[in-house]
């Protein structure tokens, strides 16, 4: 009798996702001060610099670079700015270092190994569609989601590949606060991945649990460091009228990080990306990939 009583949670997704939320407040709430400490820190930019190049002092160096930010469903945009510079000149970045943070960590990856874009825009097509349909089903997966992306498009040698030229920015907590790091060594095809996951780990909607890379709690990197740069010669990709390759609009104004646009909406972004890309391409002035032009 007791067992006929027993509700199938997974008929619920509205109390599966409940259920999920509680779990992850109770895992995280050894770490609950800090991650306050840090949003509060995020909120109250003052305490670190106002100018969009943040750049990585220890890793400076004349190297021409290019930055993707993180933005969670905005990075899609990236994929059209990636597309546009191959498009213009596939040799870009033969020669080239790449840093990403968050979500951006997966572009920076898949520009410095020169894999594939049409996988990776199918996968991460479906993953959106995904969390606009059905949000509270895939809510607190989105981490074993980009994981199962990253195992199906890299190549088992992924990170002999990147090793030396991607750099993903990673931010973890300690007990002092926190401590940012940039990893550009990476051991295996799993170091890799599990790198890009730390860079973007959102407790509650990453996972569940807490997230650990090389023995350290990790927090999204962009909590910090909106555009980190590697030095002058960075070009930064943003998704607000600032940097070096921008929409017209401010996508940070009227897209949401976290719930995905209509799949018709993710296209004209894309295309939108492709056309950024062009365009800052073929300006004469002030133009950091002039070396690279045809």
């Amino acid at each position: 009798m007791v067992l006929n009583r027993i509700i199938d949670i997974t008929k619920y997704p509205k109390l599966l996702c409940l259920c999920r939320v509680i779990i992850g407040i109770i895992r995280s709430i050894k770490i609950a001060p800090m991650l306050i400490y840090c949003y509060m820190i995020k909120f109250y930019k003052f305490f670190f610099s106002k100018e969009i190049d943040e750049r990585m002092d220890e890793l400076s160096n004349d190297k021409k670079s290019i930055s993707f930010c993180g933005g969670g469903c905005k990075a899609i945009y990236q994929i059209g700015v990636y597309s546009g510079l191959c498009k213009h000149n596939k040799k870009y970045f033969n020669d080239m270092h790449c840093i990403g943070s968050s979500m951006g960590a997966i572009t920076a990856t898949i520009a410095c190994s020169n894999i594939d874009l049409s996988l990776f825009y199918k996968l991460i097509s479906k993953l959106q569609i995904d969390y606009r349909e059905d949000l509270y089903n895939n809510i607190t997966t989105c981490g074993e989601r980009i994981r199962d992306i990253c195992e199906k498009i890299f190549p088992e040698n992924i990170h002999e590949m990147v090793s030396g030229k991607c750099f993903i920015l990673v931010v973890y907590l300690t007990k002092y606060g926190f401590k940012k790091e940039i990893i550009s060594k990476f051991e295996s095809k799993k170091d890799l991945i599990d790198c890009i996951i730390a860079s973007q780990f959102i407790p509650l909607w990453t996972d569940t649990k807490l997230f650990t890379y090389r023995n350290k709690y990790c927090i999204d990197s962009t909590l910090l460091y909106d555009y980190p740069t590697l030095n002058d010669n960075t070009i930064i990709v943003s998704f607000a009228p600032v940097g070096d390759i921008h929409p017209k609009i401010n996508y940070d104004k009227v897209m949401s990080t976290y719930i995905p646009l209509p799949l018709e909406k993710v296209k004209e972004i894309v295309n939108d990306g492709f056309d950024d890309a062009i365009r800052y391409l073929e300006k004469k002035k002030n133009n950091k990939f002039y070396f690279l032009q045809k």
